[in-house]
């Protein structure tokens, strides 16, 4: 799809699914407001929003958006390649979020929130926060370092965590609410 910075909005109600196999691309606000299963190669807009997923997201190719990503799934919610956003990211899951490779929004803040558990294997990298909340649990691979790079910046992750990654942030502050296991050597860093 190439979309020559028109807007896009795609409606498949709460049991169509929508599936782009080819490349998103060409600028513009990309908006599903409805959909079961969506499965999305790479994404190359503006603005990206995905409102209500029935079933799951999942991202098989790069996500790069000049502004924000929101995505909404009373699902499950995979990433398997890089997201690089210039503003905010903004995960929402009812079931798990799996991030297979590295999100970074530039000038903004990483929220995930699942309603089971956050597993994450390649570094997660925001300005001014990263935060991630599950009840299930969040585990970070020892590739997952979380880092946010504006001054005060916050880290912030509530539910258990299993973690080999290390934090680090611009003198901000780095908030553990739950239990910790370690898998491995870690760095947490507030002062760099």
């Amino acid at each position: 799809l190439t979309t020559g910075g028109f807007n896009t909005t795609v409606d498949a109600g709460t049991q169509g699914d929508v599936t782009f196999a080819d490349a998103i691309a060409g600028g513009g606000v990309f908006t599903v407001t409805r959909g079961d299963i969506q499965q999305y190669d790479s994404i190359d807009v503006d603005q990206l929003t995905i409102s209500a997923a029935t079933t799951s997201v999942t991202f098989h190719g790069p996500v790069n958006v000049t502004n924000g990503v929101s995505v909404t799934s009373s699902g499950s919610i995979t990433q398997e390649t890089p997201v690089n956003v210039g503003t905010s990211v903004s995960y929402t899951a009812g079931t798990f979020i799996d991030l297979d490779n590295t999100v970074t929004a530039t000038t903004g803040n990483f929220t995930a929130t699942a309603g089971t558990t956050i597993t994450a294997d390649k570094a997660l990298t925001a300005a001014t926060s990263v935060v991630l909340t599950s009840t299930g649990g969040t585990t970070l691979a020892a590739d997952a370092d979380v880092t946010t790079t504006a001054l005060g910046g916050l880290i912030d992750i509530n539910g258990p965590l299993t973690t080999a990654a290390d934090f680090s942030t611009n003198k901000g502050t780095i908030t553990l609410s739950n239990g910790v296991t370690l898998t491995g050597d870690v760095v947490w860093d507030s002062d760099r």
